[in-house]
């Protein structure tokens, strides 16, 4: 299976199975980025340093939300390793 990279919404139904829907980013290159989300009402924007990737609408989700930045490694492949560095976080509310 290897290593994926996802941008999108996951949610849990009421029998507790996890949904996603998103977009793989595994072609990303070794640097520096900025990732930028933006919540207008139902739609969500994903943004790449400055460059739209990704657009959903959730009305399931047309609510305050929470923020969550996070890595999961499922199984460790040999000889693999994984890491998810953050170095700042920004979150504002557009007057």
């Amino acid at each position: 299976m290897g290593a994926k990279n996802i941008l999108g919404i996951y949610t849990m139904n009421g029998s507790g199975k996890i949904a996603s829907e998103g977009l793989e980013i595994n072609n990303l290159k070794k640097g520096a980025y900025i990732f930028s989300l933006e919540k207008s009402g139902a739609t969500f924007t994903w943004k790449i340093n400055e460059q739209e990737v990704l657009q959903l609408n959730s009305n399931d989700l047309n609510k305050p939300l929470e923020l969550n930045a996070s890595t999961l490694v499922i199984d460790k492949l040999p000889g693999s390793s994984a890491s998810f560095d953050v170095e700042w976080v920004k979150c504002y509310r557009k007057k």
